[in-house]
């Protein structure tokens, strides 16, 4: 449980004293199981068509979960978090989410990217992220090859491609908390395809 704590010693003799306020536990500076309507949420597309919706098809937990097809189209598919504001000397930063994919292998993909402050998005594996995946990393390597105007927009990138088997976690470690800390983060989860065969598409919760 998150708040101040007091530190209690008691000796054999039944002596004790109390340390008020000894030491604090942090809770999360952010969560959402999109249970109350994803609010703060946007999602668009640079090149295709916007598929990502708040679903109840499926979900990790509760009822609701974004989801977002695969189409056999090019596409660049773009959800939104809310803009999370992480203090000053704020240390050992994690995001954790659960998702839930079934990509054409190699061809569609997604990925993770940041923007700091409202600058350029950047994936959480580019040099210099000051962030790196501690479990549930990329899986693939999206295909570089074919028509330019049917690739997609993830070509040559490592993504999650294939399939999850079901619900997986991914824990994103901010490791360079200097980086991020009194700053402002905003997420996104990037789904991009070829004009290729169709795929079901991603699950995104908690």
């Amino acid at each position: 449980v998150s708040g101040l704590w007091n530190v209690v010693v008691v000796n054999p003799d039944g002596q004790s004293a109390v340390l008020p306020n000894a030491y604090s536990v942090v809770g999360a500076l952010w969560a959402d199981a999109l249970e109350p309507g994803a609010i703060g949420w946007t999602h668009n597309a640079a090149t295709g068509t916007d598929g990502w919706t708040l679903s109840t098809a499926q979900s990790h937990s509760a009822t609701h979960s974004f989801f977002a097809p695969a189409p056999a189209a090019k596409t660049d598919d773009f959800l939104f978090s809310p803009v999370i504001s992480i203090p000053s000397g704020a240390t050992n930063l994690q995001l954790k989410f659960w998702h839930n994919y079934n990509f054409q292998s190699g061809r569609d993909g997604g990925v993770l990217e940041f923007s700091i402050n409202g600058g350029t998005y950047f994936d959480v594996t580019s040099t210099g992220s000051g962030a790196a995946f501690a479990s549930g990393g990329y899986t693939s390597t999206i295909a570089n090859n074919g028509p330019v105007s049917g690739r997609s927009p993830l070509a040559g990138r490592s993504a999650w491609s294939g399939t999850s088997n079901g619900w997986t976690q991914v824990i994103v470690g901010l490791a360079d908390a200097a980086k991020y800390a009194g700053k402002t983060l905003r997420i996104r989860w990037r789904l991009g395809t070829n004009n290729g065969t169709a795929s079901p598409g991603w699950y995104v919760d908690d």
